[in-house]
């Protein structure tokens, strides 16, 4: 197959969707699979696929629909054959499906959602039932919501769940203390991703402020950088928390930072379906998250994992402790975790779902 994926997320956004873009890509061109990756220029998501010497596009999608980037498009289409096109936004959505009605090669048009981006709205049921052949996403309850929609069978809309590569990796522990003072009896709290209101990290600053004032000899971490930096920078001075909350910018490998902590917590207001948690869980760290969108479809509460309220700074403070408080549960847990990490959640065969989906799409 000669497979294009189109992402036109601005230059400076990295996210799960992106890394998911990059690890099929690259799993497809494993599995002899000719693959092109189309995104902005200069952004990180080009520049990640050139180092990992993956074919790349410019495109220039910065509005709803551009008709020049449909042309261009169209072209780029009937000259390299392409048979499937992964649009990962709507705009993206809409441009290839165009191009595809235009193009002489006519190839299968796919949406790829990681989050909501569709809408019970009449805009968005032209689009997706006029100008894509199904929708991609890794998670149960994002189906089940589009099909709640009745625009389409119950075969339109395809769940693959994300994977993480389950090989042993000998990385070096983060040593912390080049940050902070950490005591032998230390306890140290994770989490990661974009610093944006969607991930809820404000709840897990007060949960922080409760610890302190009772005397907790926590520290806490995030690994992520974005548009919340400077506020939650300001609640850390407000919550005096300046050498027990810190803000780690950006880390390219996750694991050496898990290994180093004690427990991980995802407090988000929303999810898809969170490649954090499982790094997490392979590394057997304790996780602790809210129970949303796909989230309950990796974590099976006070099994593999605890769950704690949205928006709700004293439940994750009380998990936490809990945690702490009964390491023989936890290690259970862990391991459990790690277990079903491996069982059901590993790389290689997510992609091969995805190889033989879009196979299935083109035979038909």
């Amino acid at each position: 197959m000669t497979i294009l994926f189109i992402n036109s997320i601005r230059k400076t956004k990295w996210g799960g969707g992106e890394k998911w873009i990059l690890n099929t890509a690259n799993g497809l061109k494993s599995l002899n699979h000719q693959v092109v990756i189309g995104a902005r220029q200069n952004s990180i998501l080009i520049n990640k696929a050139q180092q990992q010497q993956l074919n790349t596009i410019k495109i220039k999608n910065y509005t709803d629909f551009s008709l020049i980037s449909c042309l261009q498009l169209v072209r780029y289409i009937n000259n390299n054959n392409i048979q499937v096109i992964v649009a990962c936004l709507n705009r993206d959505v809409r441009i290839a499906g165009v191009a595809s009605k235009l193009s002489k090669i006519k190839p299968k048009v796919i949406s790829r959602q990681g989050v909501e981006l569709i809408k019970n709205q009449w805009k968005y049921k032209f689009t997706f039932t006029h100008l894509t052949h199904g929708i991609l996403t890794n998670s149960f309850s994002m189906k089940k919501l589009y099909d709640s929609f009745g625009w389409w069978d119950n075969n339109f809309v395809k769940v693959i769940h994300n994977g993480i590569s389950t090989k042993k990796i000998n990385n070096s522990k983060f040593d912390l203390k080049l940050i902070t003072d950490i005591k032998p009896s230390t306890k140290i709290i994770l989490s990661a991703g974009r610093l944006d209101k969607q991930k809820g990290y404000i709840y897990l600053l007060e949960a922080a402020k409760f610890a302190i004032e009772q005397g907790k000899d926590w520290k806490f971490f995030i690994a992520g950088k974005g548009k919340q930096y400077n506020y939650l920078k300001q609640l850390i001075d407000k919550y005096k928390l300046n050498n027990n909350f810190f803000l780690l910018g950006f880390i390219e490998n996750i694991h050496p930072l898990l290994q180093a902590a004690d427990i991980f917590v995802l407090p988000s207001l929303y999810e898809g379906m969170p490649n954090v948690l499982l790094e997490s869980m392979l590394e057997s760290v304790p996780v602790i998250a809210t129970p949303v969108n796909g989230t309950p479809e990796l974590l099976e509460n006070n099994k593999t994992g605890l769950f704690i309220e949205i928006k709700n700074s004293k439940d994750i403070f009380e998990k936490i402790e809990y945690i702490f408080d009964n390491p023989e549960k936890t290690k259970q847990m862990s391991q459990l975790a790690k277990n079903n990490v491996i069982n059901n959640f590993s790389l290689i065969n997510s992609i091969k779902k995805v190889e033989l989906y879009l196979k299935e799409l083109l035979a038909n």
